[in-house]
């Protein structure tokens, strides 16, 4: 909790913070689960959330069992406001962020 607490303060001082809501790395361009929790930062904080999907970053690693040169896609989406969502609104928004991130990695 001191963590966390910790991070809502920083970004109410208006540091950014990066987060890989997977929580682990992606062994392809599929779209792993997003722990709910790495949302609830940004919630408590009534920060900006700014989707970022980065695609192709498994082929680096995974194909070959060590790093390789490659090229990857970065994709920035429009930014998620999250100050004063209410509880339906705040579900709306992780689905929202999750959609953004997902749909390039499928083509979209």
């Amino acid at each position: 909790m001191k963590s966390l607490d910790q991070a809502v303060e920083n970004l109410r001082d208006g540091h950014s913070m990066v987060v890989f809501p997977e929580g682990t790395r992606s062994r392809s361009n599929k779209v792993g689960e997003f722990h709910r929790g790495s949302f609830k930062i940004a919630f408590r904080a009534g920060s900006t959330i700014v989707p970022v999907t980065i695609k192709d970053t498994y082929k680096l690693r995974e194909e070959y069992n060590r790093i390789t040169p490659g090229a990857v896609q970065l994709f920035v989406h429009p930014p998620v406001p999250t100050d004063g969502l209410s509880s339906e609104e705040q579900k709306a928004a992780v689905s929202r962020v999750v959609e953004q991130i997902a749909a390039p990695l499928r083509g979209e």
